[in-house]
């Protein structure tokens, strides 16, 4: 595959996925407005503690299995999205940290 394809891929999906997952971020560390926050369920940790320190988010039941516009919402595409992540950026407190950690992760993705 040429490498500007490649660029190409990296700029149409990933892009949308930062700017929700940098969203979301802010949301849970309440840097975001009231609106955006209250749309965002951080799960409470289970009685076991096998997920450790990260944060998991709820992700709203889906009626269907397939891809609908609901499941492209921000309510069910963030928590989706920011499960997927690896507990080093979820971990990260530090929001250039995480931005940094967050496209670091996101680029090495689209190029596998």
């Amino acid at each position: 595959m040429c490498c500007f394809a490649k660029v190409n891929r990296w700029s149409r999906r990933s892009k949308s996925e930062d700017k929700i997952l940098i969203i979301t971020f802010k949301a849970i560390h309440g840097q975001a407005p009231d609106y955006i926050c209250n749309l965002i369920r951080v799960k409470t940790p289970s009685l076991y503690g096998l997920l450790s320190n990260s944060q998991v988010l709820s992700v709203p039941p889906s009626t269907k299995t397939r891809k609908t516009l609901g499941d492209r919402a921000f309510t069910a595409a963030a928590p989706s999205l920011w499960n997927k992540l690896p507990c080093a950026v979820t971990e990260e407190d530090n929001f250039n940290h995480f931005k940094s950690k967050l496209k670091t992760f996101l680029f090495r993705k689209a190029f596998e």
